[in-house]
């Protein structure tokens, strides 16, 4: 038995749909990272974790959402191998804010390696707070 062509019309077009959207960026890419990171640093100042990550676009989004930084706010700074001053960074988040990190004042980080770093600024004064426990959702490699 012959299939008509009308019978394959509803298959096509949503082929066709889920092509053009992949196309013009609206679907999210499948190469795009996210991960939850935690660690503890001690409040305002910067502090820095050892693990590599790479953005693998010439333009890439990186944000973040902070979960928590033990009731002050947390900072999500990207550094170069051996830096110690972020070359891009993120604004001060809340709880549940999602905060995107600039670089140059580009909504976007270029390609490359990059390690985490983290502030906390907190109201603690006197002898601070000493080690603060932190939660941030992570994504980055996502095309820009």
């Amino acid at each position: 038995m012959k299939k008509s062509i009308w019978t394959a019309l509803p298959t096509l077009s949503a082929a066709i749909v889920a092509g053009l959207l992949l196309n013009l960026g609206l679907a999210a890419p499948a190469n795009a990272n996210e991960t939850t990171l935690s660690g503890s640093a001690y409040e305002n100042e910067w502090y820095a974790y050892q693990t590599a990550r790479t953005n693998t676009w010439a333009k890439n989004e990186v944000w973040y959402s902070t979960q928590g930084a033990g009731g002050g706010s947390l900072a999500i700074g990207l550094l170069h191998s051996g830096g110690s001053v972020p070359f891009a960074q993120g604004a001060q988040g809340w709880g549940g804010t999602q905060e995107t990190v600039y670089e140059n004042g580009n909504p976007w980080v270029g390609y490359g390696t990059f390690y985490i770093a983290v502030y906390i600024e907190t109201q603690c004064g006197g002898s601070g707070c000493g080690l603060i426990p932190w939660t941030a959702d992570f994504w980055y490699n996502v095309y820009y």
